[in-house]
Parts: structure tokens; sequence; C-alpha cells
């Protein structure tokens, strides 16, 4: 009999173990879910803000877009009116020197005309003041 009460209390000792293993397995698996659940609330929060910063980005990249597009059109106007504003003082130039030599020119007929002048003025006599009134 004391092996009967021996086997008896063994068996119960495992009983007891077993039923403690399945309380524990059944608790590691009620973790496991919950922390499965936990991870499937990350994934999609995750995927939420991924997905908002996507667009945000997107939005980001269009205006950068728009900013870009108005910078190369404000550039393409600033280069044409530098392209005008060089020819303007190109013309400018060329004229200033045209006008400077035609003033050149005009200076040295004026000189030479002044000089015909006085040279002729040499060859006229010099009348007498008093003879001129007839007296």
């Amino acid at each position: 009999m004391a092996e009967r009460s021996q086997l008896s209390r063994l068996s119960t000792t495992q009983l007891s173990d077993g039923d403690k293993l399945m309380e524990r397995i059944s608790e590691e698996r009620a973790h496991a879910l919950r922390l499965k659940d936990k991870v499937k609330t990350v994934r999609k929060e995750s995927l939420e803000q991924l997905q908002q910063l996507q667009f945000e980005m997107g939005d980001q990249a269009r205006s950068h877009e728009i900013r870009v597009s108005e910078y190369e059109r404000q550039l393409a106007y600033l280069r044409s009116r530098l392209n005008e504003k060089q020819q303007e003082a190109e013309q400018a130039r060329v004229d200033t020197k045209r006008i400077s030599q035609e003033l050149d020119i005009m200076s040295r007929a004026a000189t030479a005309e002044n000089q015909k002048l006085k040279e002729q003025l040499q060859f006229i006599p010099e009348r007498d003041s008093g003879s001129s009134n007839g007296h």
C-alpha cells in the first residue's frame, strides 16, 4: 500500500505540475497575443505616420518645384533684362564715340574756319574812324 500511496502522491504532484504548466502556457499564450496585438497597433500607427509623412513630403516637393520654377522664370527675366541693358550700354558707348568723333571734326573745322577768318581780316585795311564820318 505504501507504494500505492507514493504513486498516488506522485500522480497528484504530476497532475498539479501539469496544471501549473498548462496555466503557465496559457499565460504565455495570452501574453503573446497581447504582444501580437501591440505589434499590430504599432505597425498600423507607423503605417499611418509613414503615409502622413509621404503626403507632407509630396506637398513639400510640389511646393519646392513651384518655387524652383518661379526662381527659374525670374532668373530668365533678369538675364533678359541684363542682356537688354548690356546692349543699351554698348549702343550708348558706340553713340558716345561717334558723337565725340563728330565733335572733334566740328572743332577742327571751326578752328580752321577761325584761322581763315583771322587771315582774311589781316588783309582788310583798317579804316580810320574819322574818315568814315565824312569829315
